[in-house]
């Protein structure tokens, strides 16, 4: 039975004398804006789906829903009259209960012990009751934006099938229980706007949050948390993290060492960050996953932080190119290790380097082993505010091959690919960096070395806003086997400077250092078709379970 939108204020007096509803099993009254009264839906036994969203009158439910020991779904999504649920409410069989943006909904009570999926986001709730230990198969606790709890019950730690919690926007829970025993299904822990004031996430209280207790957590979000100044250092236990977020930390100073297999690192505008651990995350051989490291404006980052940052993105870049070379045949290009942080200059270690938006650097044949390459854009972001979810930095690359025609390339240096809730700055002139890789295609001929070469760099979003952003600034290398140890973060001063982010060398621009140009015929004859490189998705969520979306 579909009736959205309906102008119903109860259903009809026909049904009262039936014996039950037997063929109803989804009813859709969602918006019905009148609609005050379901006492007549008590008859359908085997109803399976009630959908009652935005009904904005609606202010109770019938006892009577009791008989619905069916009902799996029951939608109450922006019932903004709606207080409570009946006490003597007991829903056997439901497994779904969205309570969103119910923002009268001020007591919730066990009605069912086979929830798993229970969204009480924008509601008025000040806490749960100690029963919800009793979901033993609840997978989702939605608590987003409920502004007025204050407190979560001891027993959290009890729910044991738990595989999300979001508490983003808590802005009044100021701390987190204690976690007793291990949530082995714990994937994704979300606490952005929600301010710890107990600072769980550090080591310097007496009961943090126990990281060997969520073993298996994917993603922690901690952003806009203003009293973290320093992470657990146990979190680099966290073997399965891929995702963390720790946006608008203005306090935190320092990053400990990072999990191994971590994606996705976005620590924009922590304005109080200076260093980060040497080496930043020990490195997986075997991995085959991409990353990205953002950095915007954390404008105190330490010379050395930036140097260990690019190591990192580097040696992590060459352990998955090698991989790939290894594991399969064929081209394909990929995004493997992507970086951006505050600075004026190209490193140092980029054999082409230029001033402006165009590289058009002298490739020398060779056969050595090359597993892949790094771009560089220097851009300045001059009053410029970001507009839209299209922003990128793109480079196109031009060769002019001995044996074919003109090929033309284009790689995104940058995007920014999640929606926007309000306009972002970046404070001052800032240096991507990216690496990719390709895997080696069988019966190309060697030597085929192309007669000109031309990388040029641009910035878009789709707006004339883009105009604003110039680059600067613009390099190109290769990333090689013979490379092996040189950008470890552990090696030597020597090691250290050679990766500087920033050159007092002005001659070095635009110069070729020949005896460092190593195996660039080979990627020549792979650059034979077009491919699209995204540098990092900037202030990106992505690449997730439509779950993980907040």
């Amino acid at each position: 039975l579909r009736l959205p939108y309906s102008k119903i204020k109860r259903l009809w007096d026909a049904v009262k004398d039936l014996k039950e509803l037997p063929q109803l099993k989804w009813v859709d009254l969602s918006y019905s804006g009148a609609l005050i009264d379901l006492s007549a839906l008590s008859k359908a036994f085997y109803l399976r789906r009630l959908n009652l969203e935005g009904c904005k009158i609606l202010d109770k439910l019938p006892e009577e829903m009791n008989n619905m020991t069916g009902l799996v779904f029951l939608n109450l999504r922006g019932c903004v009259m709606l207080t409570s649920l009946p006490k003597s409410l007991k829903l056997k069989s439901l497994k779904t209960l969205i309570l969103s943006g119910c923002s009268s909904f001020k007591n919730f009570e066990l009605i069912s012990k086979n929830l798993e999926f229970l969204h009480l986001d924008g509601t008025a709730i000040t806490n749960l009751p100690e029963t919800i230990q009793s979901f033993q198969k609840l997978v989702l606790l939605n608590l987003k934006n409920c502004i007025t709890l204050v407190s979560l019950p001891d027993c959290l730690y009890k729910l044991k099938s738990l595989e999300e919690l979001i508490l983003s926007g808590c802005s009044k829970l100021d701390k987190f229980p204690e976690i007793k025993e291990k949530m082995e299904n714990l994937q994704i822990l979300l606490f952005d706007g929600t301010v710890l004031q107990c600072g769980d996430f550090s080591d310097q209280i007496v009961k943090p949050i126990r990281m060997n207790s969520l073993l298996m957590l994917r993603r922690l979000c901690l952003s806009g948390n203003d009293t973290i100044d320093s992470l657990q250092s146990s979190i680099t236990q966290l073997n399965h993290l891929k995702w963390l977020d720790l946006r608008y930390c203005k306090n935190l100073k320092s990053l400990v060492k990072l999990p191994p297999n971590l994606q996705y690192l976005n620590a924009h505008a922590c304005a109080s960050l200076k260093t980060v651990e040497s080496p930043l995350a020990f490195l997986m051989p075997t991995e085959q996953v991409s990353s990205s490291f953002i950095f915007t404006n954390c404008e105190k980052l330490e010379h050395s932080a930036k140097n260990e940052i690019i190591c990192y993105a580097h040696n992590k870049s060459r352990l998955l190119s090698d991989a790939l070379n290894r594991h399969n045949k064929g081209l394909a290009f990929e995004n493997l290790v992507a970086t951006c942080f505050p600075g004026s200059e190209v490193p140092v270690w980029f054999n082409h380097r230029d001033s402006g938006a165009v590289l058009e650097p002298q490739l020398l044949p060779s056969d050595n082993g090359c597993v892949g390459i790094a771009l560089c854009a220097v851009v300045s972001f001059q009053d410029y505010k970001i507009q839209n979810n299209n922003f990128m930095v793109k480079c196109t690359c031009e060769f002019d091959n001995v044996e074919t025609s003109s090929s033309i390339f284009n790689f995104h240096i940058g995007d920014l690919s999640v929606k926007i809730d309000k306009q972002r700055t970046i404070k001052s002139t800032h240096v991507f960096i990216g690496f990719t890789s390709w895997w080696q295609e069988l019966g190309l001929k060697k030597g085929c070395v192309p007669a000109k070469a031309s990388i040029s760099f641009e910035v878009t979003d789709g707006t004339p806003e883009a105009a604003k952003c110039k680059v600067l600034k613009c390099g190109f290398s290769l990333v090689c086997e013979s490379d092996n140890g040189s950008w470890d973060a552990n090696a030597g001063a020597g090691h250290a400077s050679s990766m500087s982010s920033e050159s007092d060398d002005d001659s070095s621009k635009g110069n070729v250092d020949k005896a460092s140009v190593v195996g660039e015929s080979r990627l020549l004859r792979l650059l034979r078709r077009g491919w699209d490189f995204i540098l990092f998705p900037f202030f990106s969520s992505s690449g997730y379970a439509s779950t993980f979306n907040t």
